[in-house]
């Protein structure tokens, strides 16, 4: 999964380089709180305020805001060999919706939690992007 996040990180940081704006950084944290809301949305609706309080459970501090991914896999597929492929196919649906990638875009996020999440039907990626005051490079 490290590689997948950071093959994410990349294409974002990519993105926002294109717009002029400064890099994301990954939130430890972060990536722990959105693998748990992951794991939350394969069996429950998107739901902002459940996002929040796993942030809050996760201590992710700052301003955040939660974008989810999908894709749905095929029966008949090997999902272990194709399954990178469709975490990134899921993380590309965020860079093709305008509201999704104005939060990525946006010049006052700082952060991102990236997780996932898998069953033989669907994949989930999600991307908690937030604010922080103070940042330690």
């Amino acid at each position: 999964m490290r590689k997948i996040r950071r093959q994410i990180l990349r294409t974002i940081n990519d993105v926002r380089e294109a717009h002029g704006v400064p890099s994301l950084f990954i939130d430890i944290m972060g990536n722990k709180a959105a693998t748990e809301y992951a794991n939350y949305l394969m069996s429950n609706q998107e739901d902002e305020a459940k996002a929040q309080e796993i942030c809050k459970d996760f201590h992710v501090q700052g301003e955040s805001v939660s974008l989810v991914g999908f894709a749905v896999l095929e029966e008949d597929e090997d999902h272990q060999g194709t399954l990178q492929e469709q975490m990134m196919d899921a993380h590309g649906l965020l860079l093709e919706l305008e509201y999704e990638l104005s939060v990525l875009c946006d010049p006052n996020k700082t952060h991102v939690g990236i997780g996932f999440a898998f069953d033989k039907e669907k994949v989930k990626v999600v991307e908690i992007v937030s604010t922080k005051n103070l940042m330690v490079n």
